[in-house]
């Protein structure tokens, strides 16, 4: 299946990063000694719609073809 990746950022409208990415986010400090116990802050970020949803549902079942 050659070029089936290529068809799926297509198919989504992916635009390729500047440099390569390895992570969606930046990894978390490292903590030591009592700073490891401390409570993990609350989640503040937005929930996502039903839209968003629907298109991502789409893109994993397009990537779990594949697999």
């Amino acid at each position: 299946m050659p070029g089936y990746v290529k068809k799926i950022l297509q198919c989504f409208q992916h635009a390729v990063p500047a440099r390569q990415q390895d992570s969606p986010y930046p990894a978390p400090t490292r903590k030591y000694v009592a700073a490891v116990q401390d409570p993990l802050p609350e989640d503040t970020s937005n929930r996502i719609n039903e839209k968003r949803v629907n298109i991502i549902q789409q893109v994993i079942g397009g990537v779990l073809y594949y697999a």
